[in-house]
This record gives structure tokens, C-alpha cells and sequence, in this order.
């Protein structure tokens, strides 16, 4: 199985702005993607969370990938688009 990843930072909350970087992880294996029921937001998402103080953001994807789903994964270069 690979894993694609994307970095996200979280929007500014109402009160103030609060700042926390996030790893999203797409795992595909032959045809099938990973998703993981996400109880707050109530949907399937792909498995992913919060990046630790001072952890890499591969190191995090391949964590919450793990924790999510229990998952051993590697991480593979971003698909070309065609373009």
C-alpha cells in the first residue's frame, strides 16, 4: 500500500486565531482508497490529524495513517497530473 499526503493549516477560530498544522494521508491499494469514519464530523475521511511539535509532516501522515487504520504504509512521490 502507498500513501499520498497533503499539509493543511487549520482556519481561524472565532475569539482568536488558533494555528495547527495537519497531515492527510491517501492510501490506495489497487483500485481502493482508505477512509475511516470520522465520529465528530460525521463522514468517511481519508486518515489523517494533527502534527506533532517538532515531527516531520511524513513522519506524522505515516502515524495517523497507523493510528487511523492500522496501516503499515510507505510514502510514494505526488502522481503526475498529464499536464
Amino acid at each position: 500500500m502507498f500513501v499520498q499526503y497533503d499539509v493543511g493549516l487549520a482556519a481561524t477560530r472565532p475569539g482568536g486565531s488558533v494555528r495547527h498544522n495537519t497531515a492527510t494521508g491517501f492510501v490506495v491499494h489497487s483500485d481502493a482508497i482508505a477512509l475511516h469514519w470520522h465520529a465528530r464530523v460525521e463522514a468517511w475521511l481519508p486518515p489523517g490529524g494533527h502534527i506533532e511539535p517538532n515531527e516531520d509532516p511524513v513522519e506524522a501522515v505515516l502515524r495517523e495513517v497507523f493510528e487511523e487504520t492500522g496501516l503499515t504504509v510507505e510514502v510514494v512521490p505526488q502522481l503526475s497530473d498529464g499536464s
